[in-house]
């Protein structure tokens, strides 16, 4: 194979890839999406799933949180 034909290859190869990640980056969002606006939909029946996602929030943001607040203090080692 020359190299000008494993490059194109190459190129095929990656920009199939790329197709790939963002049609499934699409299809996430477009779930989550679905699933937001049925839950709101929902009504008092999906309180339980509301309550839960706002934990998982707070959750989050406090680890976030805690890795932001440590991370100055590891670069002060390298």
């Amino acid at each position: 194979m020359s190299a000008a034909a494993a490059a194109a290859a190459a190129v095929v190869w990656c920009l199939s890839c790329l197709y790939m990640l963002c049609a499934v980056r699409a299809g996430i969002i477009v779930f989550c999406i679905a699933f937001g606006v049925i839950i709101g939909k929902m009504g008092e029946k999906a309180q339980v799933m509301i309550d839960f996602f706002q934990c998982l929030n707070e959750v989050v943001m406090k680890l976030v949180w805690i890795i932001m607040w440590s991370v100055p203090s590891t670069y002060t080692y390298v």
